[in-house]
């Protein structure tokens, strides 16, 4: 059995046939108030310890990205490990009882943690398939430079004059 957290913008009949299946489901719409932000989500999906399930690819992968490479880039651990997010495709090209078979197959097939931090898409072609990084960290310098940016010392020295008048 799994613990679920669905996104607000899932249906209503996902919810009652995981519940159906055996699986532990917190909808977003009985925690959060509606329009609430999808970071907002992420984190009480992490507070829960909740997989967040979603139709909404592109910010939840943008969110999972920062959250991932964010902690790498400074050299810190996470502040927190999410218990993963799975992205179904939203009705018509797939109806809510059948995503909710899927994730429940999915959740069965896992061990425990094992969707920690970790992101999958379900589509036709490939079944559930993990969103890995597609560049490798850390990002290459861009050494090309368009004619006119500043420099990076002349952006600190702006910065320092501008924070002295400032104070002045």
């Amino acid at each position: 059995m799994g613990r679920v957290y669905l996104d607000e913008g899932l249906s209503s009949i996902t919810d009652t046939r995981l519940t159906r299946l055996g699986e532990d489901v917190d909808d977003a719409r009985s925690i959060v108030r509606h329009g609430t932000s999808d970071h907002h989500h992420l984190a009480v999906a992490t507070l829960l310890n909740r997989v967040l399930v979603t139709y909404n690819r592109a910010d939840f992968e943008l969110l999972h990205n920062a959250w991932r490479d964010w902690s790498a880039r400074f050299g810190r651990p996470p502040l927190a490990t999410h218990a993963g997010i799975l992205v179904v495709p939203q009705p018509p090209v797939m109806i809510p009882n059948i995503a909710a078979d899927l994730i429940h197959s999915f959740l069965n097939d896992q061990t425990t943690g094992s969707l920690a931090n970790r992101l999958y898409v379900w589509t036709v072609e490939d079944d559930w398939d993990e969103v890995l990084p597609a560049l490798p960290w850390p990002p290459q310098a861009n050494t090309a430079r368009r004619p006119g940016l500043p420099t990076p010392p002349e952006v600190a020295e702006y910065l320092r004059r501008t924070t002295e008048s400032d104070r002045s």
